[in-house]
């Protein structure tokens, strides 16, 4: 966590900046590997909308869709474009529309708000999540808990990847579509040369 923190902060960006980062350093190795590299990528990812006056507890977050610069090799760069998608994303006045229809669409048959979700996420090639966890260590019937990994719903992209921290380690859960990424052990080699590449940001700081 404080290697992942400390690389975005070299860029100007935070450990969600780096992680996304870090994705799309992956996923530009892994279309590379075969042979057809890309420029961008859409991907879906959560926009928090917390304030500082909102109570403790809870989320507050939109959803928002980025042209992500997957064919950009230089990480520090790709964390700055991210960043700045970001902050205007963030401050886009219609960014919590589903806020305010929410009551409306609470009504609606449980399959028009599925084929209604599912028509929202589809356009993207991917998700990505960062949760934030807990920054201390827990126990489970007197056993220490040593990693936590989260496994996020695929609602109708190629993959699904999520991070979570716990007790000052990151750890990221992959749900992909195996007639998408058919060599899970060549794209977990990209995603950690995606990774070793931001984390060596940190020496610059």
């Amino acid at each position: 966590m404080s290697d992942l923190k400390a690389a975005g902060k070299a860029a100007g960006g935070s450990v969600n900046d780096a992680f996304l980062a870090g994705l799309l350093g992956a996923f530009r190795r892994y279309h590379e590997h075969y042979g057809i590299p890309v420029d961008l990528m859409p991907i879906g990812i959560p926009v928090s909308l917390r304030t500082s006056d909102d109570p403790m507890g809870g989320n507050r977050f939109a959803g928002a869709r980025f042209a992500a610069p997957v064919g950009e090799p230089d990480p520090r760069t790709r964390i700055e474009i991210i960043r700045e998608f970001v902050v205007t994303a963030r401050a886009e006045p219609a960014i919590g529309f589903l806020e305010l229809v929410a009551p409306a669409l609470s009504r609606l048959p449980a399959a028009a708000v599925i084929e209604l979700a599912a028509g929202m996420t589809n356009v993207s090639g991917v998700q990505a999540s960062n949760i934030p966890g807990m920054g201390h260590p827990v126990y489970m019937a007197g056993a220490r808990v040593t990693g936590l990994y989260p496994l996020g719903p695929r609602p109708g992209v190629a993959a699904m990847i999520a991070m979570i921290s716990y007790d000052g380690t990151c750890c990221i859960g992959l749900n992909v579509d195996p007639d998408v990424i058919g060599d899970l052990e060549v794209f977990e080699s990209c995603l950690r040369e995606g990774f070793d590449e931001v984390l060596a940001l940190r020496k610059e700081q």
